[in-house]
């Protein structure tokens, strides 16, 4: 019974999540079909922060361009930035950005990737959080 239980209240997490996410995506694809720029960050933090709202302690949210460049995150502090951009640069993370919604794990740490349609190439904004953090939150 714990383990449905446990199962079923990560899948319903999850499904937050990616609702968040592709609201914020939403968001940021209306913005530059409006003429903003995706390549500056102004705005954009608010927009990430969102996405953290739930459990800002433990999720944290980046945002990267059509040429794969990080413009904006939520992390701050030399030891949280190493600590969460080392994913994002990973080979494994790189790789699995295809224009395709996802959920990966990286180590100790889970990636929801969802995508931004801008023009002819994907924007992303992920979504990163402990494998932990989906128990730990009473909603």
């Amino acid at each position: 019974m714990k383990m449905v239980y446990e199962n079923s209240c990560m899948e319903i997490k999850e499904q937050y999540f990616k609702f968040t996410a592709g609201n914020l995506a939403e968001k940021i694809e209306t913005s530059v079909n409006l003429g903003m720029d995706m390549n500056y960050s102004y705005g954009m933090s608010d927009i990430l922060n969102e996405a953290v709202s739930y459990d800002e302690d433990n999720m944290d949210a980046v945002l990267i361009n059509t040429e794969g460049d990080i413009v904006e995150y939520t992390f701050k502090g030399e030891e949280k930035e190493a600590e969460r951009l080392v994913p994002i640069y990973s080979p494994y993370l790189r790789e699995s950005l295809d224009g395709e919604e996802k959920i990966t794990d990286i180590g100790d740490i889970r990636a929801l990737i969802e995508p931004i349609n801008v023009g002819d190439g994907y924007g992303y904004i992920i979504i990163m959080y402990g494998k932990d953090i989906l128990f730990s939150i009473n909603s």
